[in-house]
C-alpha cells in the first residue's frame, strides 16, 4: 500500500507538473497573439494615417475645387488628425467664401448664369445648348431643356418666366416658358431672323428686345417687341455685328456693343443717344441709371488691356468713375448696391461708390458670368471648369463651412 502511494504521488505530481507547463504555454501563446493582434492593429493604423495624409495632400494640388474639398473631407473622416484638419482648412481657403458648389453633368461647361426675380432658381446655359434651372440655395438641378443652337440667349423676365432666343427649322423666335416646366411654352414670338436672337427685357416685362445678326454679319436687326399684342414698337437695322445688347429699364434705350464703341439707340427715333469708344462688355443697373462697360486699353497695355471698368450715365453716357481689376474682365452685373466683376482670376465685388469689397477665388478657370441677389448677400458665378459656385458676398473674412 505504501508503495502503491507513493506511486501515485509521483503521478499526481507529474500530472500538476504538466498541467502548470500548459498553463504557461497559453499564457505565452495569449501574449504572443495579443502582441500579432497589436502589430496588426498598428500596421493598419499606420496605413489609415498614410492614406489620411495622402488624401489630404491631394486636396491642396486638384484643379477641381469641388473634388478637393470632398477629397480634404474625406481624409479628415479617414483620421482626424492635426494634418488632416490643416488639410482641410488650407483647402476651403482656397475657396473661402463659397457656399456651394456644383457642377453640370457630363463634363459640360456653363457658359452663362440669370438668376430669377425671387431669387429662388437660376438658369445656366452649357456649351451643349442646353439649359438647366437649379435651385439658387442647393445648386440642384429642377429643370433642364435642351435647344438646337448654342448661340442662343436668355433672360428672366419680372413675373419669373424665362424668354428663350431659340433656332427653329424655318427660322428663329423668342420662346417666353415655364422655368420649372420649360417645354411647356407659355408664349411665342415669331422674327424673321434666321439666327437665335439675343435677349432682354424693360423693367415692367411688357417690352422685349430681340437682336439678331444676319448670317453674312453685315447687319444687325433690333425689335422691340409688345408682349401684350405680339407686335414690334421699333424695328431698326444697322450695319455690322453686335456682339452685346440690353434693353433699358425704361424702355427707352438700347445699349449695343459693336466692334469698336458701345451705342445707346433711341427706341423711339432709331438713333443714337450717345456712344463712347473703346467700350465692350456691358451691365446695366436695376434703376436704369448707369451702365457699366469693359475698356480696351489697347494692344499697347498687354496684361492690363482689360482690366479697366468704367461706369457712365445710362441718360447721357458721361462717365461717372472707372474701377480697376485685378485680371482681364469677362463678365459683369450689378447689383442694388454693388458691381460684380468676373475676370480671368476670380470674381470681384464692388461698391457702386468704386470700393472694393471683396474678392471670391476658387473656380480652375475664368468666371465666365456672374450674378448677384438684389440684397447684394450672395452670388454666382460660373467657369469653364464645369463649376456653378454659390458665393458669401457680404463676408469679410473666412469660415469653416459644411461639406456636402
Amino acid at each position: 500500500e505504501q508503495r502503491t502511494s507513493r506511486r501515485l504521488r509521483r503521478l499526481l505530481a507529474m500530472a500538476a507538473t504538466l498541467a502548470a507547463v500548459a498553463v504557461l504555454a497559453g499564457a505565452l501563446a495569449m501574449v504572443q497573439r495579443n502582441r500579432a493582434d497589436r502589430s496588426a492593429v498598428e500596421a493598419e493604423d499606420a496605413e489609415l494615417l498614410a492614406d489620411a495624409s495622402r488624401l489630404a495632400a491631394l486636396a491642396l494640388v486638384d484643379q477641381r475645387i469641388d473634388r478637393a474639398l470632398l477629397t480634404a473631407a474625406a481624409g479628415t473622416g479617414l483620421a482626424d488628425t492635426p494634418e488632416t484638419r490643416a488639410g482641410l482648412v488650407q483647402t476651403v481657403q482656397r475657396a473661402p467664401f463659397a457656399l456651394r458648389i456644383s457642377r453640370l453633368p457630363n463634363e459640360a461647361r456653363p457658359q452663362r448664369v440669370v438668376l430669377s426675380p425671387d431669387e429662388e432658381l437660376v438658369a445656366v446655359i452649357d456649351n451643349g445648348a442646353r439649359i438647366h434651372v437649379l435651385d439658387a440655395e442647393t445648386l440642384e438641378e429642377r429643370a433642364a431643356l435642351q435647344t438646337r443652337d448654342a448661340n442662343f440667349d436668355l433672360a428672366f423676365l419680372p413675373e419669373g418666366d424665362l424668354a428663350i432666343g431659340v433656332a427653329e427649322e424655318d427660322g428663329a423666335a423668342i420662346h417666353v416658358v415655364d422655368p420649372l416646366e420649360p417645354e411647356a411654352r407659355v408664349a411665342r414670338i415669331g422674327t424673321s431672323d434666321p439666327s437665335p436672337p439675343a435677349v432682354s427685357s424693360d423693367a415692367s416685362g411688357r417690352l422685349l428686345l430681340g437682336v439678331a445678326v444676319d448670317p453674312t454679319g453685315v447687319t444687325t436687326t433690333f425689335t422691340v417687341w409688345d408682349r401684350s399684342s405680339g407686335r414690334p414698337v421699333f424695328t431698326g437695322q444697322r450695319t455690322g455685328i453686335f456682339h452685346q445688347t440690353r434693353l433699358a429699364p425704361d424702355g427707352r434705350s438700347i445699349l449695343a456693343v459693336t466692334d469698336t464703341d458701345l451705342v445707346a439707340i433711341d427706341t423711339t427715333t432709331g438713333n443714337d443717344r450717345w456712344r463712347r469708344a473703346g467700350y465692350r462688355t456691358i451691365a446695366v443697373s436695376p434703376d436704369g441709371e448707369l451702365v457699366a462697360a469693359t475698356v480696351d486699353r489697347g494692344p499697347q497695355a498687354q496684361d492690363r488691356r482689360y482690366t479697366s471698368v468704367a461706369v457712365v450715365d445710362l441718360t447721357s453716357g458721361a462717365p461717372v468713375r472707372t474701377v480697376e481689376a485685378t485680371a482681364a474682365v469677362t463678365a459683369l452685373t450689378f447689383g442694388r448696391d454693388t458691381l460684380l466683376i468676373g475676370t480671368d482670376d476670380g470674381t470681384e465685388i464692388w461698391e457702386v461708390d468704386g470700393e472694393r469689397r471683396i474678392r471670391l477665388r476658387g473656380q480652375a478657370n475664368q468666371a465666365g458670368a456672374v450674378a448677384v441677389s438684389a440684397d447684394g448677400a450672395d452670388a454666382w458665378s460660373v467657369s469653364l471648369d464645369g463649376t456653378v459656385v454659390r458665393w458669401d458676398a457680404t463676408a469679410r473674412s473666412s469660415v469653416i463651412r459644411r461639406l456636402d
